[in-house]
């Protein structure tokens, strides 16, 4: 996670692209493949941390997400839906 990266004033409702401090924030139930994480992007103006959703061919990101392959240290890598218009910064879920 970057030096600077500040927490918002707003409390997450851990929906996709919400904001996230933490993987348990993002509202995700299941664990590895299944897990809904907190990840890192960006967009070209900031960093910043959102909530993604794992996917695959019959569960895709909705429009304006695309599936990628998340690879975490101590993690299986898995299929996480990021915004199309980002970068991912490392791709790196934040843990705390």
């Amino acid at each position: 996670m970057p030096g600077d990266h500040e927490p918002p004033s707003c409390q997450t409702d851990g929906s996709l692209g919400a904001y996230c401090d933490a993987d348990s924030e993002c509202g995700g139930a299941g664990s590895g493949h299944d897990a809904a994480l907190c990840l890192l992007a960006d967009d070209g103006a900031q960093v910043y941390s959102f909530c993604s959703r794992a996917c695959s061919d019959a569960a895709p990101c909705p429009e304006g997400w695309a599936c990628v392959s998340v690879a975490a240290s101590g993690r299986p890598t898995t299929s996480q839906c990021f915004p199309s218009t980002a970068r991912p910064t490392g791709v790196l879920p934040v843990t705390r």
